[in-house]
């Protein structure tokens, strides 16, 4: 195994925690080369009758068109889901890296993004995909921009993860952390800095 590199600007102090940090995304890099490798995000469509998909119209939209609505719906949620996870990955390594140098600003700066921004969607994903997939695809964006939805709405979508994943922290908790601006809990004050 190569040698790992870590600034000598970090404190000892936070090197166990750094180590950590460096460990998890390197579990999502392992992840996404993998779904690469075994092709999770594509799927193989057999279209009847010798059909073919029409150059002038998007690929997606002629397969809800023509009776193949699942299919389209299950390649986009995978390319979505991979999508933000590589997007989340990039993130907080360069978050990562920039508190490993020094650059605390820079580096919570760079986390907010995914934690704020990716994650709720990829929560929305997992408990709700047809609905979140028919926005992605049909509504303007700013129809579904985080700071948008409004807190209800995100209350709902965390606490219905929670459940799905059994996770040990409650919805409106994990939602009180990432998002609400007064509570002493929250990141948000740390990220509007």
């Amino acid at each position: 195994m190569a040698e790992l590199y870590i600034s000598p600007e970090l404190p000892d102090e936070f090197l166990t925690k750094h180590r950590l940090m460096l460990y998890f995304n390197d579990l999502l890099v392992d992840l996404l080369v993998k779904a690469d490798k075994n092709n999770l995000s594509s799927e193989k469509i057999d279209l009847k009758d010798n059909e073919t998909i029409p150059e002038d119209i998007s690929p997606i939209d002629w397969l809800i068109e023509n009776g193949y609505k699942d299919v389209a719906f299950r390649t986009t949620k995978s390319h979505v889901f991979f999508s933000l996870l590589r997007d989340f990955m990039f993130y907080m390594h360069e978050s990562i890296s920039c508190s490993e140098r020094g650059k605390v600003t820079v580096a919570f700066a760079n986390s907010r993004k995914p934690i704020k921004d990716n994650l709720f969607y990829m929560c929305w994903l997992l408990v709700d995909s047809e609905k979140f997939i028919s926005k992605l695809l049909y509504d303007d964006p700013k129809s579904f921009e985080v700071s948008t939805i409004g807190p209800n709405f995100i209350i709902q979508i965390l606490k219905e993860t929670v459940k799905e994943l059994d996770f040990p922290l409650d919805g409106e908790l994990l939602a009180e952390i990432i998002y609400d601006k007064k509570s002493p809990k929250s990141l948000t004050g740390i990220w509007d800095h």
